[in-house]
């Protein structure tokens, strides 16, 4: 089959590789369509202690399903999304369905072979634990594959409890700003901000429906701060932009018992450094989430079976699998909010 196979950090191609190893009960998908997450990216500029290289990485897919055991036949033939924890079903978060936490940390795409290629063997642990869910009818494969990235916000979302009278900053203008921007709104928020390092970012956004677009510069704090007079700061900060100084810029501006989530991991090496004073000071609560839970995806499908969210920014950019390795170099250089690739359709 053909995958695209990261040799060492922005060195991918596409070339054949064999078929994915399928252990009884594993679920084997034939991938439809695949984005590209900031998550991916990182792991394209600077490789990762947890892959070893070369590596298939990738984990935002759909497709069908060509080969289940007996216990899921159901799932046969369907159309699927994934969660991307593999769980060990032994340490206490497991052992509590929190299978995001799991202490073996294993993920696909980072410790099991990803979607970025022909043909996607989903572990039998993630079979096991609920996570290959079943994509609603009628809802396209363009809007499927954002069922992880949606159902990732969606999580953010709630542990940041975003809701009616809100003001909200979302630092970061990518795709999951975007999502955040859109979910803000989705669930009250009074007022939404959106802001970035670079204006082409802000104009692709440009159908979020946001009170403002800003971008970081001279004058961005005052801007700010002018915006929410009246509480005296944003209630939540989303941090979806993967820098430590948008940590620290975070909890620099959030209103006194604000909520603050670090949406965003840094890339690995690198480390935070924001004053944890202001912290303490204004009695801010500092969250972070990682990677989508069972939930999260099913609340994702929904959203996007009912059209709830405005998706068409994010799939505007499905190319042919062949042009992975330049999306990767664009997505880098912020030529496109979210790539997607058609892998076998």
């Amino acid at each position: 089959m053909q995958a695209a196979v990261l040799d060492a950090p922005r060195a991918l191609s596409i070339r054949d590789v064999g078929m994915p190893d399928l252990p009884d009960g594993a679920v084997l998908v034939r991938v439809e369509l695949a984005g590209v997450c900031g998550s991916d990216l990182k792991l394209w500029r600077f490789g990762s202690p947890r892959l070893r290289l070369p590596a298939v990485i990738g984990h935002e897919v759909v497709g069908r399903v060509e080969a289940a055991p007996a216990a899921c036949r159901h799932l046969r033939g369907q159309r699927v999304v994934t969660i991307i924890d593999v769980p060990c079903f032994q340490c206490p978060a497991c052992r509590q369905a929190r299978y995001n936490l799991c202490d073996q940390g294993r993920a696909i795409g980072w410790e099991v072979p990803g979607g970025f290629a022909e043909f996607l063997a989903i572990p039998s642990e993630t079979v096991a634990a609920g996570g290959v869910l079943t994509v609603p009818e009628g809802l396209r494969a363009e809007e499927a594959v954002l069922a992880e990235p949606v159902g990732c916000a969606v999580r953010g979302q709630e542990a940041a409890g975003v809701g009616p009278e809100d003001t909200v900053l979302v630092i970061g203008a990518g795709p999951m700003g975007y999502l955040h921007a859109c979910l803000s709104r989705l669930r009250g928020a009074r007022r939404v901000i959106l802001c970035d390092l670079l204006a082409r970012r802000l104009q692709q956004t440009a159908e979020a429906p946001v009170d403002a677009r800003l971008v970081v510069g001279d004058g961005f704090e005052r801007i700010v701060r002018d915006l929410t007079e009246a509480r005296g700061g944003p209630d939540v900060v989303i941090v979806a932009a993967a820098t430590a100084s948008a940590q620290d810029l975070a909890v620099r501006l959030a209103a006194k018992r604000g909520r603050v989530n670090f949406y965003a991991s840094l890339p690995a090496g690198e480390a935070g450094r924001f004053d944890i004073n202001p912290i303490h000071n204004r009695e801010l609560r500092v969250v972070a989430t990682r990677n989508a839970t069972i939930g999260a995806m099913q609340a994702a499908l929904g959203l996007l079976a009912a059209g709830r969210l405005p998706t068409a920014p994010l799939v505007a950019a499905v190319e042919p699998f062949a042009h992975l390795p330049d999306l990767f170099a664009r997505f880098d250089d912020a030529q496109i909010l979210k790539p997607i690739v058609a892998v076998t359709r």
